[in-house]
């Protein structure tokens, strides 16, 4: 089917290869060699200790990773993306981490390394400055912003709270820092499942991971990012059910999920997000009737779901989207009349 009409400039489209228009343009003609993952653990030092403690303080402190995925003990224990990303920040990485770090800093640092890791970084196309000793903020695809952050640092944290945390400890104190804030990375060969760290970036506003080779299940940590307003995963072979956390971001804007192999019935929670311009989820294998709820979804204005498997009548709270503009459902099995409250949809 034709793309829509109403597209943002930014959002990707069926017909278009482009990257989003706030994607980096600038490739650097000269990067810093790439960094190789380290083969063994680092060296003991008084330098090491610290960013160790920092680290495992970091780790406690934000439970983004499962423990069963690292080893402090042993560097060489497992095979993971995070420990992966750990040996690179403890034996290849000259970012200064100390007492003074704030946590946040080093939690965003070892996840992007992480998603580095996770989704075959060393075959990105047009991403050299990752994984090497320098700002992330400066990484292709990455875009931070001033932002005011819990202060803790290894330092601040109570005695009582030394070796594992167990839960995380918010402080009065804040810090105004470099937060990632967009995560841009269109067709650049990405390849493999989201990490459940992803959720560490809980103030990005735009992700977008559209035409790569991201398979798997949405890990159920992308339903933390609060802040979040565009999600572009379109044209990936993503699968699994789409969670009525979905809800929970209540800043989505605009969505696009098409060209994956997401199953199941749409999300009731799409009913709460009041912000939703466009939900774009055509020719997939979602099954089951069109929720009532969608009525609800007082911004819609572009709601693209031709071509999957519903099986319902139009419910007729539809006829309450009083913004929607363009309506795509061909292609279902859907049965019964056109409500008559779609007569208020002028």
């Amino acid at each position: 089917s034709e793309a829509p009409s109403e597209a943002p400039s930014e959002a990707p489209s069926e017909a278009s290869s482009e990257a989003p228009s706030d994607a980096p343009s600038d490739v650097p003609t000269l990067p810093p060699a790439a960094t190789p993952i380290p083969s063994s653990a680092p060296s003991a030092s008084p330098t090491m200790d610290i960013r160790t403690q920092v680290l495992d303080a970091t780790l406690s402190f934000s439970g983004i990773s499962d423990p069963s995925t690292f080893s402090f003990s042993d560097m060489d224990a497992l095979d993971t993306p995070q420990q992966w990303a750990l040996k690179f920040l403890l034996a290849d990485d000259s970012i200064l981490l100390d007492e003074n770090t704030p946590l946040i800093l080093a939690c965003q640092r070892y996840s992007l390394m992480t998603m580095f890791f996770s989704l075959n970084g060393e075959e990105w196309e047009g991403t050299p400055t990752w994984a090497t000793s320098t700002d992330e903020c400066t990484w292709e695809g990455i875009t931070c912003t001033e932002t005011l952050v819990d202060a803790t640092t290894l330092g601040t944290l109570d005695a009582s709270s030394s070796g594992r945390l167990r839960q995380r400890q918010l402080h009065d104190e804040t810090t105004m820092e470099r937060i990632v804030t967009k995560i841009t990375l269109p067709d650049k060969n990405l390849a493999g499942s989201i990490p459940n760290e992803i959720m560490a970036f809980e103030h990005v506003t735009d992700l977008h991971l559209f035409k790569n080779g991201l398979t798997g299940r949405l890990p159920e940590s992308i339903y933390n990012l609060a802040n979040l307003q565009r999600l572009y995963l379109d044209d990936n072979d993503l699968r699994g059910f789409i969670s009525d956390d979905i809800g929970k971001l209540e800043n989505l804007e605009d969505v696009t999920l098409y060209g994956n192999q997401f199953s199941g019935p749409l999300p009731k929670g799409l009913s709460k997000l009041k912000k939703l311009n466009r939900f774009w989820a055509s020719s997939m294998f979602f099954t089951g009737s069109l929720p009532t709820e969608m009525g609800d979804m007082e911004s819609l204005k572009n709601l693209f779901i031709e071509n999957n498997q519903l099986v319902s009548q139009i419910p007729s709270e539809m006829g309450q989207l009083e913004n929607l503009r363009d309506l795509r459902i061909f292609g279902n099995i859907l049965t019964g009349d056109i409500p008559a409250t779609f007569s208020n949809l002028v």
